[in-house]
């Protein structure tokens, strides 16, 4: 095909379909914007035998006709003609009608462009729109003196041509759409992988901090009551508990008899981390100071339980038991 120097519309419908064919797998083979436009360019060129042209793209911002590669145009041309407005021209015809503008006629018609032969001193041999499924895409521009006119067969042949490359431009830009997705996906991954060793760090931090606090509301001894054998051991019911808001105590008082008292609380306060770990704190303390003053089991609770409600978050719950033990008869009132 590159050595035949004959008019395109010398050839047959063989070789029209082996041009056809050629372009097709040419596009096909990249994958690239420029690489798919380019290729298209030279191949076209290559097909129609001329030396001169241009693919222009519309702007999707602007509407503009933006030249994208081009051959054998003049520097006058390139400077006023890279980038035009909507209905410009014989590119911007052909896009706006969305139909094939083309120097057809006797080679002895005078210059149908202005612009061409204003520029470059050569004549518009067609401006044909790259249409795909999403619409007009841009135009092809092919330059020829006015000895290179174009027939039907010539114009059928560009049309197919140009569908041909539209759908090569539209699976470009899907594919570079694709490919910027995957940058911003895997930068996105990268952020949120930094975003999860902060938050990683912040929690064993917290965590480390509500562990301490929990071992400090624990008794730090346990009492030593004549005949009476005492242990504890607090375990967690799940890993993810282990900092949580289960807490027991022991509670030394004495009677206003002078009998040897001891308040026994356990409890579990709703939630985990150090909001669970501070509202065991409120309970812990709160119980102690009222359980200092009296040793009535319920009136304890009342006033315990009044008192960390006026301090708690409506949503937030402590279970818990509460009792006080005669270490000399053994008798234990509950609540």
């Amino acid at each position: 095909m590159s050595a035949k120097k004959d008019p395109v519309g010398s050839l047959t419908k063989k070789d029209e379909l082996n041009i056809v064919h050629a372009i097709t797998i040419a596009v096909a083979e990249s994958i690239e914007l420029d690489a798919v436009l380019n290729t298209a360019l030279d191949k076209v060129m290559e097909a129609f035998d001329v030396r001169s042209a241009g693919i222009y793209l519309i702007d999707d911002a602007t509407g503009r006709l933006v030249l994208q590669v081009s051959r054998g145009l003049t520097p006058a041309f390139l400077a006023e003609k890279s980038d035009i407005p909507p209905g410009s021209g014989c590119g911007g015809w052909a896009v706006d009608h969305c139909e094939l503008f083309a120097a057809f006629g006797t080679p002895e018609a005078s210059y149908i462009c202005e612009d061409a032969e204003r520029l470059m001193r050569i004549d518009c041999l067609l401006a044909s729109p790259i249409v795909s499924k999403s619409g007009v895409q841009g135009v092809i521009e092919l330059f020829a003196p006015t000895s290179r006119r174009l027939n039907e067969d010539e114009a059928e042949l560009i049309k197919v041509i140009s569908d041909q490359v539209g759908i090569a431009i539209e699976n470009a830009r899907l594919y570079e759409e694709s490919r910027e997705n995957v940058l911003k996906l895997t930068e996105l991954q990268k952020q949120l992988a930094r975003a999860n060793r902060k938050l990683k760090a912040h929690l064993s931090q917290e965590t480390h901090i509500a562990e301490m606090l929990q071992k400090s509301f624990l008794p730090r001894r346990l009492p030593k009551i004549p005949g009476i054998s005492m242990a504890t051991r607090l375990i967690s019911a799940t890993e993810a508990a282990d900092v949580g808001g289960d807490f027991y105590d022991f509670i030394e008082l004495k009677s206003e008899e002078g009998k040897e008292m001891l308040a026994l609380v356990l409890g579990d306060v709703c939630g985990s981390g150090i909001e669970a770990v501070t509202l065991t704190s409120v309970t812990k303390h709160t119980i102690r100071a009222f359980a200092y003053e009296d040793q009535d089991v319920e009136r304890i609770l009342q006033r315990a339980n009044r008192a960390i409600c006026e301090q708690a978050e409506a949503s937030k719950f402590v279970a818990l038991f509460f009792g006080i033990l005669d270490c000399n008869t053994l008798h234990l009132d509950y609540c």
